[in-house]
């Protein structure tokens, strides 16, 4: 069985997050990708329980970060 992930960046904002709610409804996981760890993380955890939103650090203007989110 194959799963779907969706990448939001800037999931940490008032738009990523609403972004991140409604691909919830189309993907079984949606990775909050933010330069802030730690307000993607509490993003995620207003979203939802369970590993299905999960918060990951990315800074979108730094090369090395978007190899490491595409590795996760």
């Amino acid at each position: 069985m194959t799963q779907s992930i969706a990448i939001v960046t800037g999931a940490a904002g008032d738009i990523g997050a609403a972004i991140a709610a409604r691909l919830a409804d189309d993907h079984d996981i949606v990775l909050l990708a933010d330069i802030d760890a730690e307000a993607a993380a509490a993003v995620a955890f207003k979203l939802g329980p369970g590993n299905r939103f999960v918060a990951v650090q990315c800074d979108v203007t730094s090369e090395t970060s978007i190899a490491e989110l595409a590795r996760r």
